[in-house]
């Protein structure tokens, strides 16, 4: 099976039992896996430790043997068992601690987010205005209100001042 004689770590031996079985193994998987065949966890294994691990994959997932099964074809002790148990408060600590993580990061992702989306909607308007001042739609439409507002005050100030009116007496002065 393993055929190197220098040592190998935790991800290679990982890596290198998913591609023995063909199947990916998770890390809880592999923590139970270990503790079946009687390895300690360790940083880096040797050969031997190695084979121990891809044998005890193989009877998993190509045998279809259970984890006690694979056990006591190790004979791994009842002790090992608790290792099982110290990987996976291991395991779960490692995920709360990552969900804490991302839970303390999202308002901060929020807020870019927010900020990336305000500067593409600044973006966005002073593109629009642009177009709309270039094409000189503005332009017409500034006059248009303009000629309107003036005929509207003209009318207004008509009606205020009617000096033009007939009935209207000049005062001597």
């Amino acid at each position: 099976m393993q055929n190197k004689t220098t040592s190998t770590g935790n991800a290679q031996l990982l890596t290198l039992a998913s591609k023995h079985v063909g199947t990916p193994i998770t890390l809880i998987e592999a923590g139970k896996i270990l503790s079946a065949c009687g390895l300690p966890d360790l940083g880096d294994y040797t050969p031997g430790q190695c084979d121990r691990f891809l044998e005890a994959c193989t009877l998993l997932r190509r045998q279809g043997k259970t984890y006690e099964e694979v056990a006591m074809h190790f004979g791994a002790t009842p002790s090992d068992n608790e290792l099982i148990e110290k990987v996976h408060d291991l395991l779960a600590q490692v995920s709360s601690s990552q969900a804490e993580l991302i839970r303390a990061a999202l308002p901060k992702m929020a807020v870019e987010q927010l900020q990336e989306v305000k500067a593409l909607f600044w973006r966005m308007t002073a593109k629009r205005l642009k177009k709309y001042v270039d094409s000189g739609q503005l332009e017409t439409e500034i006059r248009s209100v303009s000629k309107s507002v003036l005929a509207s005050v003209g009318k207004y100030l008509g009606l205020l001042m009617p000096n033009s009116s007939p009935k209207v007496k000049n005062l001597p002065g």
